[in-house]
C-alpha cells in the first residue's frame, strides 16, 4: 500500500528504493530497503545510458519481484560527473516519482564510489572525468568507531570536498601524501599511474560504481534524518525535486556566457556540469 511522505517517518515497515547512478560511464542500479540490498544491476558499454537505462530499470524490477507502483523512494546520483549522464538519471528518478507520487533524493556521485573504501585502512579519492586534462575529486577516511558492548561501526569522513583538479596537480598531491590513499572511480588506473606508486588503484571494477554503494549512500542519509529533509521538500512543494550538483559551467554554457556577456564567466556564475 502506498504510504504518503508523512508517514515515511515514523513507518516500521520496509520502505521500497530504488537507486539510479549515471553520473559516469556505468549504469548502476539498486533495489533495496533501508536495512538491505535486494538486487542490482551493473552495465559498463559504449551503450548510452538513454538508451539502456529504462530497460535495465524495468528488468531489475522484475527480477525483485516488484511493480513500479511498489516503490516509495527514488534516489540518482546528481553528480559532478558527466553532464548529459547526470541530466538522464536526474530526469529518470522525477519522471517516475511524479508519475507514482513519492519523493525523489539527490545522492553525490563522489560520495557514492566512496563506499569502494569501506573497511579499509587509509584514505580514499575518488575521480571523474571532468575532461581537459581535468578530474573531479573528492577525498575520505573510513574509521572504525567501538560501541559500547563490542563490536564497531565504520564511519566515512569527508577530508576534501568535491572539486575540479587539473592532472598535474593531482599528481603532485598524489605524490606528497605519506599515508596510504586508495584510488577510486573512473580516474583511478590513470591516477595510480601518474602516482608513481604512492597511491594504489582499486582493482578492475572494484575501483567503479555500483548500484550497491547508492544504495548504501541512500540508507545512510535516510538514518541520518535525511528522510525528514525529503519530507520538508514535500511539504515546500519540491518533492519530485533533484538539484544537480554544479562545479563548473558546462562547455556549452560557459561558450554561452562568453558570447552573450561583457565579461567571462565567473566561478561565482550559475554552474554545470561537464558535456558528454
Amino acid at each position: 500500500m502506498r504510504r504518503n511522505i508523512g508517514a515515511l517517518n515514523s513507518a516500521p515497515c520496509s520502505m521500497n528504493i530504488l537507486t539510479i547512478d549515471t553520473a559516469g560511464p556505468v549504469t548502476a542500479l539498486a533495489v533495496s530497503t533501508e536495512q538491505r540490498l535486494i538486487g542490482e544491476s551493473f552495465l559498463h558499454t559504449e551503450q548510452q545510458h538513454s538508451e539502456r537505462l529504462l530497460p535495465l530499470i524495468e528488468a531489475l524490477l522484475k527480477a525483485c519481484g516488484l511493480r513500479p507502483a511498489d516503490l516509495d523512494l527514488v534516489g540518482a546520483a546528481c553528480g559532478p560527473g558527466s553532464f548529459t549522464g547526470i541530466r538522464v538519471g536526474i530526469a529518470t528518478a522525477q519522471g517516475m516519482a511524479q508519475a507514482l507520487n513519492i519523493p525523489a533524493l539527490g545522492l553525490g556521485a563522489l560520495d557514492i564510489v566512496s563506499w569502494a573504501g569501506w573497511g579499509r585502512p587509509g584514505d580514499i579519492m575518488v575521480l571523474a572525468d571532468a575532461r581537459k586534462n581535468e578530474w573531479y575529486a573528492a577525498r575520505y577516511r573510513w574509521r572504525e568507531e567501538k560501541e559500547p558492548g563490542g563490536g564497531g561501526r565504520w564511519r566515512r569522513e569527508v577530508l576534501e570536498a568535491p572539486r575540479v583538479l587539473a592532472e598535474r596537480d593531482l599528481a603532485a598531491q598524489l605524490a606528497a601524501w605519506p599515508a596510504p590513499v586508495w584510488l577510486a572511480g573512473e580516474g583511478a588506473e590513470r591516477a595510480g599511474r601518474l602516482a608513481g606508486g604512492a597511491a594504489r588503484a582499486l582493482p578492475g571494477a572494484a575501483a567503479l560504481t555500483r548500484g550497491a554503494y547508492a544504495a548504501r549512500e541512500t540508507r545512510e542519509i535516510l538514518a541520518a534524518g535525511g528522510l525528514s529533509a525529503v519530507a520538508a521538500q514535500a511539504a515546500d512543494g519540491r518533492r519530485w525535486q533533484i538539484e544537480p550538483y554544479y562545479i563548473r559551467l558546462s562547455a556549452a554554457e560557459a561558450r554561452r556566457q562568453a558570447g552573450g556577456a561583457d565579461e567571462p564567466a565567473a566561478a561565482s556564475a550559475p554552474p554545470g556540469l561537464r558535456d558528454e
